[in-house]
């Protein structure tokens, strides 16, 4: 572009002006998207596991979700007459299970695990953003803070440090973590009411361990036929609400919007 065009931006507006002419205006707004889809998003380097079905970025803030395929595998859970909620006190059993799809909400700060993840149930596969979500009857999953399956794993073993591996690695390790480490009574350690608590009574199928486990063996599919209870919010409407909670967003529209955003920024380095 030729050296006397020049950008001037005064409230709601952009103007493109060629020597002193005015060439062009556009909204603000309509600027800052084309901008956005122009710029090249060097996010992730590696592959990322086929589970991944989409991933939003707000600032430092990733967003991932993760469709786990319905599965009969042997799990840890905590049995019902253990004293201890959580922990090496607890008293666990080795169970074999059936599940449904399992959709897993991530959301990572600053690259490593933010605390703030979800578990839902589907009985199909994903097929967009709007695609509708059950709630999950898992131990570990309770409401909290707006979320409504939100999924503790603070008490299920060490710390999950993941912000120095690569992404791939990072949602590897959340996957395996989430299966392998023991469904623990920790909600009801912190006075809430856990999503197996409140769903026992759906199904005499998952009204207890006993006979989830004998419906499974009977049944490897038998899950993707409850009626789990639909949850309030589509796929894309769960991701709103997460980024949100760690990053309002809001719309930049005008010239007073864009000094915030140069007023963020760092200094050169002279």
């Amino acid at each position: 572009m030729e050296a006397d065009y020049r950008i001037e931006i005064e409230d709601e507006l952009v103007t493109l002006f060629k020597g002193q002419t005015a060439a062009r205006r556009i909204r603000v707004s309509d600027f800052v998207r084309r901008m956005n889809h122009m710029s090249e998003r060097d996010l992730f380097k590696d592959p990322l596991p086929d589970s991944v079905r989409f991933v939003r970025r707000r600032g430092d803030h990733v967003l991932v979700v993760l469709e786990l395929r319905p599965q009969y595998r042997q799990v840890r859970w905590i049995k019902d007459s253990s004293e201890a909620p959580y922990g090496p006190r607890a008293d666990y059993q080795t169970v074999r299970l059936a599940f449904p799809y399992v959709v897993l909400f991530i959301l990572f700060s600053g690259g490593n695990l933010s605390n703030y993840q979800q578990a839902y149930y589907r009985n199909a596969p994903i097929r967009s953003l709007k695609d509708s979500l059950f709630l999950s009857n898992l131990r570990n999953c309770t409401r909290r803070g707006g979320l409504a399956c939100w999924l503790c794993i603070t008490h299920t073993g060490e710390s999950l440090i993941v912000a120095h591996l690569p992404w791939d690695q990072k949602i590897g390790l959340f996957v395996e973590y989430f299966w392998t480490r023991a469904f623990n009574k920790s909600p009801e350690a912190s006075d809430l009411i856990s999503q197996w608590t409140r769903l026992r009574d759906l199904d005499p199928r998952i009204g207890s361990i006993e006979n989830w486990e004998k419906a499974s063996a009977e049944d490897h599919s038998f899950p993707l036929k409850v009626e789990w209870p639909p949850a309030a919010s589509t796929i894309e409407e769960v991701m709103d609400t997460m980024l949100n909670i760690v990053a309002p967003g809001s719309d930049i529209s005008c010239s007073g919007d864009l000094v915030d955003v140069i007023n963020q920024c760092p200094y050169p380095e002279e």
